[in-house]
């Protein structure tokens, strides 16, 4: 009888045995697919409208600086989803996605890296670039983006978040930015910004006429150096509508009360300043207060953002009596305060009768159902078209049902607010929607943003963040 185990399983002495040897082909005598073959030999042959043309002299010319090439360009020259790349290109309107975070890239641009980008960009398309964003990655000096920048007419936004930046990179950027005069958007979320830096900033804020977003979130500003950046906007010399410095480097409550009565004298007579972002700055109601007749005197002013501040109900209640006065503001950020339900009711309040507010997010504020109830009632009446209430559990009771009865009766569509809602044994709960919110980009959030990759590299999204009213 046939051993079929001692057939299949050798024993160990048997295995370096000819009768057992494993075939391993020659991988010379291994033929390429058809379709390997093809490429190779159409390489460097393609017209110049095809993008694959492009896709091969970027391969060139990496192999001519010895530098293996990027994921990030592949997926931007060899998508199926195109959207006319070449012709966008051509006609200076081509975004440029290159971030270190995709997962599916997994790697970052280096130096080195932008450099031989740069290089391709500026001698296939030297102004055809309308943006750029490089979030993510570690660039450290930039020099070869600050010479595509100063050499380009139609360059309008550069994002360059979270990246290590030097204070020699940042003062080659903002020269470059000087001598370009078309730069509009400009995220520096996240780099650390000295001293020094911050004012090189404040000074490419006043001698650059054309900016109108800056963002400095996360970048541990300096007190000086946002009075440096509030005295141009408080004198209208400059046109900057949008300006985000959340979390700056204010330790102790002397410095904050200086910085809000700044602020305060900034915002009177201020005429373009739309969008002010003021989150995690430890502002509480008092701070509020001092702040709040200049709020009321301010005609300009759209997106108000104060997440992640100790506001209280006394600051909801300051804020309705803001948007009472007929404040016209559309945008309201209050996400992660205390007002519990009390606040709730002051914000309802507020939402029943304001003629121009439509986005407010309140969310993680300690609201319960009964807080939800009141603000159910005021949208039922009110303009507000966008509202994001998640508290970070489930809530359950009349309130949960009346918010689910406006967005069954369609008053509040479902990609209008952050929550959903679903029945057991006959009781509405509220669970969570992720796809939604102000600032989906934060970073709690998963993949750094609710945004899809893929899309932002056919260009059909612009990633966030981005001025929540278009600047250009």
């Amino acid at each position: 009888m046939t051993n079929y185990r001692a057939a299949c399983y050798p024993r160990e002495d048997r295995l370096n045995s000819s009768e057992f040897s494993i075939y391993q082909p020659d991988p010379d005598d291994v033929p390429d697919p058809e379709e390997f073959q093809t490429a190779v030999a159409r390489f460097g042959q393609r017209p110049e409208k095809d993008a694959a043309h492009y896709l091969e002299s970027y391969i060139s010319t990496c192999e001519e600086n010895e530098v293996t090439p990027v994921p990030q360009m592949f997926r931007l020259l060899q998508a199926k989803a195109k959207k006319n790349l070449v012709d966008r290109l051509q006609n200076r309107r081509a975004s440029v996605y290159l971030p270190g975070n995709d997962s599916a890239s997994n790697r970052r641009l280096d130096d080195i890296d932008l450099a031989v980008i740069c290089s391709f960009m500026e001698y296939h398309f030297p102004d055809g670039i309308r943006s750029i964003d490089l979030r993510y990655n570690v660039l450290e000096d930039a020099e070869a983006l600050c010479t595509l920048l100063k050499n380009s007419t139609a360059m309008k936004a550069v994002n360059l978040m979270y990246n290590p930046l030097t204070e020699t990179s940042i003062a080659t950027l903002a020269s470059a930015a000087l001598v370009s005069k078309c730069l509009v958007n400009l995220c520096l979320n996240g780099v650390k910004l000295a001293k020094t830096s911050g004012l090189i900033i404040a000074d490419l804020v006043i001698n650059l006429p054309s900016l109108r977003y800056l963002g400095l979130a996360y970048c541990e500003v300096k007190l000086e150096v946002l009075i440096a950046i509030m005295i141009p906007i408080k004198t209208n010399v400059i046109e900057l509508s949008a300006l985000d410095i959340t979390s700056p480097n204010i330790p102790d409550w002397a410095s904050k009360t200086v910085f809000i009565d700044q602020c305060a004298d900034m915002l009177v007579p201020s005429k373009y300043l739309k969008e002010l972002y003021l989150g995690k700055m430890g502002l509480d109601d008092f701070a509020l207060e001092r702040l709040l007749p200049a709020l009321q005197r301010n005609t300009s002013l759209q997106l108000l953002d104060l997440h992640g501040n100790k506001l209280n109900r006394d600051g909801a209640r300051m804020l309705m009596r803001l948007i009472q006065n007929g404040s016209r503001l559309e945008v309201l950020n209050l996400d992660c305060s205390s007002f519990t339900d009390e606040g709730a009711e002051y914000m309802a309040n507020a939402i029943y009768e304001s003629d121009f507010l439509k986005t407010i997010s309140l969310r993680f504020c300690r609201i319960g159902d009964q807080g939800i109830d009141y603000l159910s009632k005021a949208i039922a009446h009110g303009k507000v078209s966008r509202i994001y209430v998640w508290q970070g559990t489930s809530i359950k009771g009349p309130g949960c049902k009346a918010f689910c009865d406006l967005m069954n009766r369609g008053r509040i569509q479902e990609d209008q607010t952050d929550v959903r809602f679903y029945k057991v044994d006959e009781v509405c709960q509220m669970a969570e929607n992720s796809h939604a919110g102000i600032r989906r980009w934060e970073l709690y959030t998963p993949n750094y943003g609710g945004y899809s990759h893929q899309a932002c590299y056919d260009g059909f999204a612009e990633p966030e963040p981005q001025p929540y009213f278009n600047t250009f």
